[in-house]
């Protein structure tokens, strides 16, 4: 009896045939837009088309995929934590008021982003299947969905936070060394609006960023 319950107890947490388990771990670079910067306070402007550096980027992801449903495309959806660096370096920029303009220089900015994609669709496609590889051996994929990113602004004289909703969507190509590990590279784009309440002044920006990615997946 007691056998019994151990066995069905196992079962009830094995993964059934027609889904499957993704853990993956991946490292890259970031290339976030030049962006408008808005400054609310004493007075309205806007610094136009800040720099905003280049940095690498590193994260991790877990993933469910529904496989039973189709034989041509599987559906799935997860979670996706990492982390950038998309630092404003000291530059300088055109500050406009109104309808005039002039050339000022900022401080450098360092700013720290940890972002939390949560993609509610996903998408792939099973190519090369066979015995072996019954869910396919080459498998390009793509998501999208809502995304979370906590922000850290230092400057010179303090260090402020910031939490916005923004969005998160890419896609890539998976290749199976084995039926439980395989190699992928990944291209997704991710948006959020910045809003940081200074001491004498509000600042609002949208981060743009390209990431470039490429990493190890265990599928089970």
């Amino acid at each position: 009896m007691k056998k019994t319950v151990i066995a069905l107890a196992f079962l009830s947490l094995a993964s059934p045939a027609y889904a499957e388990w993704e853990v993956a771990l991946y490292g890259g670079g970031s290339f976030t837009n030049n962006t408008d910067i808005d400054v609310t306070g004493p007075f309205n402007a806007t610094l136009r088309h800040a720099k905003i550096d280049s940095s690498g980027t590193a994260g991790g992801k877990l993933g469910y995929w529904f496989t039973g449903i189709s034989p041509h495309v599987a559906l799935g959806a997860g979670v996706d934590v990492f982390y950038f660096r998309p630092n404003i370096s000291s530059q300088t920029v055109e500050l406009q008021v109104g309808g005039t303009s002039a050339i000022v220089g900022i401080n450098p900015i360092n700013v720290r982003t940890l972002g939390i994609g949560f993609d509610v669709l996903k998408l792939r496609v099973p190519l090369l299947r066979d015995e072996e590889f019954v869910n396919g051996r080459f498998l390009p994929y793509a998501g999208v969905g809502p995304a979370l990113f906590v922000s850290e602004f230092k400057v010179s004289n303090g260090t402020v936070h910031d939490t916005a909703l923004g969005i998160k969507a890419g896609g890539g190509a998976e290749f199976l060394l084995t039926p439980v590990v395989g190699l992928f590279a990944e291209y997704r784009f991710t948006h959020f609006t910045a809003k940081v309440n200074g001491s004498t002044a509000n600042y609002s920006g949208d981060f743009n960023t390209h990431h470039i990615t490429g990493g190890v997946a265990v599928h089970f």
